[in-house]
């Protein structure tokens, strides 16, 4: 994320949270190469903020790239209550699987 986009990419994520009914956010993280601290204080406020709404940060994509990443900048992704899939397809896999048993439930 580059500096300027931080802000910007948290106030249009927090603007379709509120024109839609989300329940997970999901970040294709292939196209990401790299996040600065900006970013990275951009995405931790989004993960409560979104939290308090009922809705899951999800990343998808580079899990071992981000995951060491962040540990070596101590920002834990999956304890701060996102979740994070080795591929997008992973991710939508879960959401429909998540969604189908919400619904038997």
């Amino acid at each position: 994320m580059h500096r300027k986009s931080g802000p910007c990419f948290k106030r249009e994520v927090l603007a379709a949270a509120d024109a839609t009914n989300l329940k997970w956010l999901v970040i294709d993280m292939l196209p990401v190469t790299l996040i600065d601290a900006t970013g990275i204080y951009a995405v931790d406020e989004l993960i409560g903020i979104l939290h308090d709404r009922s809705i899951s940060l999800v990343a998808a994509g580079r899990k071992q790239e981000w995951k060491a990443w962040s540990e070596s900048h101590n920002f834990k992704l999956e304890s701060s209550g996102a979740r994070i899939f080795h591929t997008l397809t992973d991710a939508v896999k879960a959401y429909k699987e998540e969604m189908a048993s919400a619904t038997v439930a």
